[in-house]
């Protein structure tokens, strides 16, 4: 129990600080990611191993998002692999997305209740629904 005590404080103790950054203008971050669409990695040159590509990620007030299609496809990064599929109108809650059409999943709800994501999550903003 004490444990639990001790997680909602930080929780809560992160969330007021989340809230107190989100207030100021947004931040934007570079992010940096090897090219992962290569299904041959061992035909490619050396020089293009360390090739990366920039992606602009900006962070945001936290907002809620729903799924707009059945069967959305949850990846673990930004173009990255699969882990999940989650149904229509699964509500989800996020600060961060990318220049390029990607929303980070930061929480989600499950019965009604938020919980924070555990492992990196994203979604393509073409699956994903705004709410108010």
């Amino acid at each position: 129990k004490k444990t639990i005590d001790l997680q909602d404080k930080k929780i809560k103790e992160l969330q007021r600080l989340l809230s107190k950054k989100s207030k100021n203008s947004a931040e934007k971050q570079t992010i940096y990611l090897k090219n992962q669409r290569n299904t041959f990695p061992d035909l490619q040159k050396r020089e293009d191993e360390t090739k990366q590509t920039k992606i602009k990620v900006v962070q945001s007030r936290p907002r809620t998002y729903r799924v707009k299609n059945d069967g959305a496809v949850i990846y673990n990064g930004i173009g990255a692999q699969e882990i999940d599929r989650w149904e229509v109108s699964t509500s989800f809650t996020s600060h961060v997305h990318s220049d390029n059409g990607w929303i980070k999943i930061t929480g989600y709800f499950v019965d009604k209740k938020w919980r924070p994501a555990k492992k990196e999550m994203w979604i393509k903003a073409s699956d994903a629904l705004l709410r108010d």
